[in-house]
C-alpha cells in the first residue's frame, strides 16, 4: 500500500522546494499531495513549476484534508 501524505498550504510557496526535496530525499514509499486555494495563486505556480501533484478547494482544514482523502 502506498502512503499519500496531505498537505494543507497557504501562502507558503517559499517553503515547498525545500519540502518537497527533503521528502525525496527521505522517502520511497509515500507521496505527497498539497491542498491549496483558490486564491494561492503562487503555491499554486511553485508546485506547477515543481512538478507536484495538488488539489485545489476553498474550504477549511477539516473539510480540505477530507477532499484530499477523497482525490487520492
Amino acid at each position: 500500500m502506498k502512503i499519500v501524505s496531505l498537505i494543507p498550504t497557504y501562502k507558503r510557496a517559499h517553503k515547498l522546494p525545500d519540502f518537497i526535496r527533503n521528502h525525496n530525499d527521505t522517502s520511497t514509499e509515500s507521496r505527497l499531495l498539497f491542498i491549496v486555494t483558490p486564491q494561492d495563486l503562487e503555491s499554486q505556480e511553485c508546485l506547477t513549476r515543481l512538478n507536484a501533484d495538488y488539489l485545489i478547494t476553498d474550504s477549511e482544514y477539516a473539510q480540505s484534508i477530507n477532499h484530499g482523502v477523497l482525490h487520492s
